[in-house]
């Protein structure tokens, strides 16, 4: 009899597998979003009946929670010694606890869809899913005990597995939070929001100017959904579910956060069937040997394209020119360079192009993108990306370019004067090859306060209100995923503080900065150490070079002691090796 449920729980394990777990998901945040829609077109798809035992998941699942309590006094420990061969192995295969985790993301929809969702009432739906509606103090605590004992192991190690063992081909994980969460915040990272409510956030994205692939904080991304959220078209569940308390909108910040990290850009066309639209962004590298040298590209972030997509230039646009001959040209050929990113193939005429609106179609997708005329372009390294991108907003305390056009670089300056930290840098094309004419570069921007104007000459120099953040710099990293080679570790930044300041009277007021790494292992004693900052920079950084890593996943906290006062995180982040 314990066989025949366990061969029925090992389908749902593989049931589960399918569907949520797709090489379309490939470098996109991944749920384990279970409800009852999801379960009846299981159901539906496998031709079961209500009356067969195998078509009750919920069932299936409790009988395994059951018969652990009786032979071990413990709910999940049953699974965790059915866990430990997988664990320890960490083969391609799905790990065979998926279904029991999407047992705790089932609880946690039918939790947040009642009147009483607070995150602490986590355990009573789960409690009744295993024992019933009749169910006794006695039986909760023993299944919170078992929750809290091993559950976080086995999210982990899906998360570990979703990440360093598939590389994203199935997803990136969203259970493992960039903050330091209690144990329910696991399930409730799944069960939230709905796939429909997830999508609808790039739209919070588009509207706020945020950055596709930008990282953050927590405190920020509630900030931001603070003041778009009770307007948006997100649905009315989820907007009662905001208003729960602290946890519920920490939970949801946690999902825009990777929604926003995962965003290529593009937004649904509300005029079209199924179509997207998105801009052109500027792609800029700079080096200084053996001489300086500008080097840029023009591109488009983007998912489900071919590897060269070819975009027609339609209606309402000036075409754009070719470099060499001066040619105008009727369509642009786009190639994928990254996992989400696709260059322009032509030798196009910046000059010509900075200057025009041009629109584009690509017939076979219906999708559309465009380039908007500007004077200024602010541009910020993506890390992901390993290139200085064009954005629309500064950010203080972190490096930055600026290209401006000659006939308004003075004006730039004198209204720049009062907000940097640094002196500017210039560069035109007599002293740096490959600037276009008639535009500078103004490298090492430094922004010591924020800027907002309503001018809309220098709009797109407005700053975002950010806390601090952390930074990854330089290293060698697997493209498209957080993971830098050990031999080639990043340099940790603070971004978004105003660091030591330009003295050593000032370094001697700010305080005590330290960034402590721990890795992030279901394994017993994980590596754990903890660093002081470079010497001799005005910004809070930590040099990994010559440090020796083992390869695993960490949680990076810097944290600030400012004088007679005692420490605390300023700015957490996750990052491979």
């Amino acid at each position: 009899m314990a066989s025949e449920f366990w061969n029925d729980y090992r389908k749902w394990n593989e049931l589960i597998s399918d569907r949520y777990l797709k090489p379309e998901s490939a470098h996109r945040p991944v749920y384990l979003d279970v409800d009852d829609t999801d379960l009846a077109d299981t159901l539906m798809e496998q031709g079961w009946g209500n009356d067969d035992d195998q078509a009750d998941f919920i069932g299936v699942v409790r009988k395994t929670l059951l018969m652990s309590l009786e032979l071990y006094d413990d709910p999940l420990e049953i699974h965790m010694l059915r866990a430990k061969p997988w664990l320890e192995s960490q083969n391609d295969e799905p790990p065979p606890f998926l279904a029991l985790l999407a047992f705790f993301s089932y609880a946690a929809y039918k939790m947040t869809t009642t009147e009483d969702a607070a995150a602490h009432n986590y355990y009573a739906p789960l409690t009744e899913l295993i024992f019933g509606e009749g169910w006794i103090e006695e039986e909760r605590d023993a299944v919170q005990a078992g929750y809290v004992k091993s559950a976080a192991t086995l999210w982990r190690g899906y998360a570990h597995w979703l990440e360093y063992t598939m590389h994203g081909f199935y997803g990136n994980p969203t259970t493992e939070s960039l903050d330091r969460r209690v144990n329910i915040k696991y399930p409730l990272s799944q069960a939230i929001l709905r796939t429909h409510d997830r999508e609808i956030l790039q739209d919070c994205f588009a509207y706020n100017l945020l950055r596709p692939g930008e990282r953050l904080s927590g405190p920020d991304m509630e900030k931001v959904l603070s003041q778009w959220l009770p307007g948006s078209p997100l649905s009315s569940i989820t907007k009662s579910i905001w208003k729960k308390g602290t946890q519920h909108r920490s939970a949801i910040a946690q999902i825009a956060i990777e929604e926003l990290i995962a965003w290529d850009g593009m937004l649904a066309d509300p005029t079209s069937d199924g179509s997207r639209t998105g801009n052109l962004i500027l792609l800029v590298n700079t080096s200084p040997q053996p001489f300086p040298r500008f080097n840029c590209s023009v591109g488009i972030r983007g998912s489900g394209w071919a590897q060269t997509e070819i975009f027609d230039v339609i209606e309402g646009s000036s075409k754009p020119y070719l470099a060499s001959s001066g040619a105008t040209i009727e369509g642009l050929t786009l190639k994928r360079s990254e996992s989400s990113l696709w260059e322009v193939m032509e030798d196009l005429s910046l000059p010509d192009l900075f200057g025009s609106l041009i629109r584009m179609e690509n017939k076979d997708t219906g999708d559309s993108v465009r380039w908007v005329p500007r004077e200024i372009l602010v541009l910020e390294e993506d890390d992901e990306l390993r290139k200085w991108v064009d954005t629309r907003s500064t950010t203080i305390d972190k490096a930055m370019k600026i290209l401006a056009h000659h006939s308004v670089e003075d004006k730039l300056c004198n209204f720049l004067a009062p907000y940097l930290g640094r002196s500017l840098i210039r560069w035109d094309s007599n002293n740096m090859r490959g600037i276009p004419e008639g535009w500078t570069l103004f490298e090492d921007v430094w922004i010591k306060s924020a800027i907002q104007t309503e001018d809309k000459e220098f709009i797109t120099l407005n700053s975002k209100t950010m806390s601090s953040r952390v930074d990854f710099i330089g290293g060698l990293k697997i493209p498209s995923e957080r993971i830098w080679l050990k031999s080639k570790l990043p340099t940790i930044s603070l971004a978004a503080h105003h660091g030591f300041g330009d003295t050593p009277d000032d370094r001697e007021k700010a305080g005590i900065f330290k960034l402590k790494l721990e890795e992030v292992s279901y394994l017993p004693d994980p590596t754990s150490l903890t660093l002081e900052p470079e010497e001799g920079s005005q910004t809070v950084q930590f040099n990994l070079t010559g440090i020796d890593l083992p390869s695993g996943q960490y949680r990076m906290t810097i944290e600030h002691q400012p004088n007679g006062g005692s420490s605390k995180p300023l700015a957490v982040a996750n990052c491979g090796v």
